[in-house]
């Protein structure tokens, strides 16, 4: 049948659940925290090789947090998440907005 979804029978829609996790944003599969502002990833544990990618040197300015293009994983600086948490907390240096 022209335009149909391979394992998929005429007529079948998606749930609202099922659409819901197609559109949600994917969680990174691994977060690594660094102190650099500049990551150097190759994927795997070892690095390169079959398990790994080209190595790529990502940049986390201006947010402190960068994914890897490749491989998923969340590279972020310990300094900015600090900085980020102690926002979201409301630290005590912090005037609330009304």
């Amino acid at each position: 049948m022209a335009g149909s979804i391979p394992g998929s029978s005429p007529g079948t829609a998606m749930t609202g659940k099922e659409d819901e996790e197609a559109t949600a944003p994917m969680t990174p599969f691994e977060t690594v925290e660094i102190d650099e502002m500049v990551a150097a990833c190759a994927g795997g544990p070892g690095g390169g090789g079959p398990a790994g990618h080209p190595k790529v040197y990502l940049n986390l300015a201006p947010t402190g947090r960068v994914e890897c293009p490749y491989c998923s994983r969340l590279f972020v600086n310990r300094a900015a998440a600090r900085a980020d948490d102690a926002r979201r907390r409301g630290s005590p240096g912090e005037r609330s907005r009304a």
